[in-house]
């Protein structure tokens, strides 16, 4: 099975729609902030980062990749030994 195919058998990959700056959130201080959303389908997750905005780019398509990669399974969980018998 191709990656293609494997993302189309398991709903829309993630992708980031949008990165801009932001207003700091509330407590906080600096000018360099920034807002994101990463979106897959009609689900939306809404975010800020504090940062240049290169360095906010490259975190978040990061966070995308690594969300990409745990829909696809290569995230999985560990096996666990089985228990020892008493």
């Amino acid at each position: 099975m191709t990656q293609a195919q494997a993302l189309s058998t398991r709903g829309q990959p993630y992708e980031l729609v949008t990165i801009s700056n932001a207003k700091p959130p509330p407590g906080q201080s600096g000018a360099d902030w920034h807002a994101y959303e990463i979106a897959q389908g009609k689900n939306v997750i809404r975010g800020c980062r504090r940062g240049p905005l290169k360095d906010v780019t490259l975190a978040v398509e990061d966070m995308v990749e690594q969300l990409n990669e745990r829909r696809l399974g290569r995230y999985g969980r560990a096996k666990r030994a089985p228990a020892a018998k008493k």
